[in-house]
């Protein structure tokens, strides 16, 4: 996803869903379709804390708890 900084920003800004992680209840996993669907998996740590893990395009959603659903 090199030079699609901005996608990514965006797609957790404002994702079409949000799962939480079936194997790390911290790990949440952020969808949007901007002309295909892509995955942003970021670590959420105590408050507002946490780190983006990877970012990459996909064909279906993840299984997982739906947390969020525009």
């Amino acid at each position: 996803m090199s030079g699609r900084e901005e996608s990514v920003k965006s797609i957790l800004k404002e994702p079409d869903e949000i799962r939480k992680s079936t194997l790390d209840k911290s790990v949440y996993l952020y969808y949007r379709k901007i002309k295909r669907l892509f995955c942003v998996i970021a670590k959420h740590q105590t408050g507002k804390e946490g780190f983006l893990i990877t970012a990459y395009p996909v064909d279906k959603l993840k299984e997982g708890e739906v947390i969020w659903t525009r």
